[in-house]
């Protein structure tokens, strides 16, 4: 059983004001991460499930009602996809199918017919007389009307019966969660996994503590009975029994200790840790339970660096692998959200009412960046993630460099040099720009396990970015490259277009006019050769030229380039 659908009215800041509509969220197979920046409503969405799957989940009409309406009620409804695969999930259809019928007549389908479980709750009342829980299966095509209530009955009890859920809030210690409900799902789920481990667990407390009542304790028993009869004789006998926790209070209570260079109890850990060890016992519970589960987790991410952040999402990702379990993910991270096509992403904002929207949605595989971009103060990053998503399979190497222009170059080069093994192995990629580059490199260094290099103009934007690679983010001075590097002296101002011939360059200028591609013209240093800068109509306009009018000798200096890139990144072999 699946969660396919959400759809909440009245709850905090989700809440639909006149004309407009409930939020209703269609969800994904995969991972479902709800992204947006602090106080827009992610943490709602999450508890508006919580409030509907957990009966014990507090409710307070002051706090959880929206302030911009004074007579409305929280109502939350969840659709849930049920193959009938178990016979727990066979049952629940059966009775959601006979509450169904108490209203509807054949020919007439019902929602359990079509596999299809609508459950809602909702809290009317109000401020006089409080809220009241109610709890009821949808019946289709009935609108408002109730059915039979105590098949009602029947099948909410089934519902409970087939479905487990599970909520980790932002912030919250396994201490805490072990604590809650969680202790009581992780008991039950040992008990169905290791069902006759747990009735040995149990069989040995019993036999350990008949031992210390027979054995350590029996001198002292016997003692007390003696004095104790002695003065009361209407007293028959003592019993000492030892304090000793049954199985359930033993699991809530287990301690976790991590070793590396020393053994360190799991509360003295970092909270990334902390948050791994949490999340290693979800997939335990998703890979053991034999119920179908519904998983809401808050900002996983939280102190962890973003190569771990990314592991960690691998790990959420195999949560909701099952049919039967549904994963729910806030977060402030790029790194957490999936990339997986059977994953979605949803942008969440809030309007000038303070209503909480989804503003837009899309498949994991599908292009981030507009729904990412909220998370950073510049939304290039979001950009960038989504160029360096996924790697190709035969990539061996990461090159980076500025624009399209450059690709475009090492492109021909190898082409019309027919020499196409020189790309063998290379995956390129164009930033937009130095200081994008920079970025970019760091984050594909923390998603990648590939060698990289940087290729750079020489201008002053060139030079900034290297130094900032090399002096304060850590690169080595062989994983960046400036095209200057091809010339003696290695002069400043050299750009991609400066390793064409002379010849050439006159040529495209000649052929498109001065005024209309460029920019600027002076001598490289003392070299002779002239500097072409060129403008953005050039830049779009010399491709094409280059690859009508280059013959293989244009590109003796990319050749030179390439055999250069392939030697720093180790692929010459």
């Amino acid at each position: 059983m699946k969660l396919t659908r959400v759809e909440v009215k009245n709850y905090r800041s989700l809440f639909a004001e006149k004309g407009s509509p409930v939020t209703s969220i269609d969800l994904a197979e995969g991972m479902n991460a709800f992204v947006g920046p602090n106080n827009i409503g992610k943490s709602n969405l999450l508890r508006a499930v919580a409030l509907a799957l957990d009966p014990d989940y507090p409710f307070d009409r002051d706090k959880d009602m929206p302030s911009a309406l004074m007579f409305a009620f929280p109502r939350v409804t969840l659709e849930f996809a049920c193959e009938g695969k178990t016979s727990s999930e066979r049952t629940l259809l059966r009775r959601a199918g006979e509450y169904e019928r108490s209203i509807l007549k054949p020919p007439k389908k019902t929602y359990a017919d079509d596999g299809i479980l609508r459950f809602t709750v909702s809290f009317p009342g109000n401020d006089r007389f409080g809220a009241t829980r109610q709890e009821i299966v949808g019946i289709r095509g009935a609108g408002a009307r109730q059915g039979d209530v105590a098949k009602l009955e029947r099948a909410v009890a089934q519902f409970r019966r087939t479905l487990r859920f599970v909520m980790i809030q932002s912030g919250q210690s396994l201490e805490e969660v072990l604590a809650g409900k969680f202790r009581e799902i992780l008991r039950s789920v040992i008990q169905e996994h290791l069902t006759q481990q747990y009735a040995d667990a149990e069989g040995q407390r019993l036999a350990f503590i008949e031992g210390l009542q027979t054995g350590l304790l029996a001198p002292l028993r016997d003692r007390v009975s003696d004095i104790v009869t002695s003065l009361f004789p209407e007293i028959g006998s003592v019993v000492l029994e030892p304090s000793v926790a049954d199985i359930d209070t033993a699991l809530s209570n287990v301690g976790v200790t991590l070793e590396d260079s020393v053994a360190t109890p799991l509360q003295d850990k970092g909270t990334g840790v902390r948050g791994g060890v949490m999340v290693a016992m979800l997939r335990y519970l998703a890979d053991q339970s034999r119920r179908s589960m519904v998983f809401a987790v808050e900002e996983p991410e939280a102190f962890l660096h973003p190569a771990a952040q990314e592991a960690l999402r691998d790990d959420l990702e195999s949560l909701a692998e099952r049919r039967d379990v549904t994963l729910l993910v806030s977060t402030h991270s790029p790194h957490v959200v999936s990339r997986d096509a059977k994953a979605r992403v949803f942008a969440m904002s809030k309007d000038g009412a303070g209503r909480t929207r989804i503003i837009h949605s899309a498949k994991g595989d599908e292009p981030l960046a507009g729904l990412l971009g909220g998370l950073f103060r510049d939304s290039v990053l979001s950009e960038l993630l989504d160029a360096t998503a996924t790697a190709p399979s035969d990539a061996r190497a990461l090159v980076l460099v500025e624009g399209t222009t450059d690709a475009d170059y090492l492109s021909l080069a190898a082409r019309i040099s027919k020499q196409p093994d020189l790309l063998q192995g290379l995956w390129i990629i164009p930033a937009g720009g130095a200081s994008k580059l920079v970025i970019e490199a760091v984050v594909a260094r923390s998603r990648f396990d590939l060698p990289l290099l940087a290729l750079l103009d020489s201008d002053e934007m060139g030079r900034t970015a290297r130094k900032t690679m090399t002096d304060k983010l850590a690169f080595q001075g062989p994983e960046v490259l400036s095209y200057s590097a091809l010339f003696n002296g290695a002069p400043s101002d050299i750009e991609a277009e400066d390793l064409f011939p002379q010849v050439l360059l006159k040529a495209f200028i000649k052929a498109e006019g001065e005024d209309t591609v460029l920019s600027d013209k002076h001598r490289i240093g003392q070299t002779g050769q002239w500097h072409f800068g060129f403008t953005s109509v050039g830049k779009d306009l010399i491709v094409p030229f280059i690859e009508k009018h280059a013959k293989a000798g244009d590109f003796a200096r990319w050749i030179e380039l390439l055999a250069q890139i392939r030697e720093r990144v180790g692929l010459n072999d």
